[in-house]
């Protein structure tokens, strides 16, 4: 396997994890906002991954924007995409704290 390969699928493989917490924070609005279901379950798993979510949105823009530069600064790529979706999830979930 070459280099860029494992390299694509690093930025694929982040990019899912993007998507993944995009929809975690949707479902999140979804049912303070919308839904609101009260069933403890949901509760419980609420808690339990909200902070590790917050958490690991920066984490993986840092990865995002260390494999933007290392391989070539292409607006095509994954690990751009991936960016600018972290970017705006880190915004709006840190905005809504002081809204």
């Amino acid at each position: 396997m070459s280099v860029a390969q494992t390299t694509n699928k690093n930025e694929v493989r982040i990019f899912i994890l993007s998507l993944a917490l995009i929809t975690y924070f949707g479902f999140l609005f979804l049912n303070a906002y919308v839904l609101k279901l009260e069933y403890t379950a949901i509760r419980v798993f609420q808690e339990i991954l909200t902070i590790p979510m917050i958490i690991s949105a920066p984490v993986l823009l840092v990865f995002a924007i260390r494999m933007f530069l290392t391989n070539g600064k292409r607006p095509a790529s994954y690990a751009f995409f991936t960016m600018l979706l972290l970017v705006s999830l880190i915004a709006i979930t840190w905005g809504s704290f002081f809204v």
